[in-house]
């Protein structure tokens, strides 16, 4: 089986509560993005970070937030890479949050296991 992870902006969010603001989505287009998604066989995989991905406009009353940015894979990925994280990093310039995908959680222990070159090594005789 292929291992396959999916991230970026779907333009499509799965459940009304992924918007705030602005026209409300039709339930019929959030379905077929569910099924499209199930069918392939992915998953949404999660996040840490802020819930809402994309914004536009910044008063109250013309303000509307979506989560169409996430990260989807497939059972084999996620078997592969078991501590694998996604993260909404806060975004400045742009109107979408970046995306993070580690494969990996670094802790203390990938610390201890790293290599640190010191420079009186290249005196040494030996």
């Amino acid at each position: 089986m292929l291992h396959w992870l999916v991230g970026g902006d779907f333009n499509d969010i799965l459940f009304a509560n992924e918007k705030q603001g602005g026209i409300l989505r039709e339930e019929v287009r959030m379905e077929a993005f569910r099924q499209n998604l199930e069918s392939c066989q992915l998953m949404d995989i999660g996040y840490l970070g802020p819930w809402f991905t994309w914004e536009r406009g910044r008063l109250l009353d013309n303000n509307i937030r979506e989560r169409i940015d996430r990260g989807v894979a497939n059972d084999a990925l996620i078997q592969l890479f078991p501590s694998f994280s996604l993260r909404h990093l806060p975004h400045s310039f742009f109107d979408h949050c970046p995306l993070l995908i580690e494969t990996e959680v670094r802790g203390r222990e990938s610390r201890i296991d790293c290599f640190c070159f010191e420079a009186w090594w290249a005196l040494e005789d030996s």
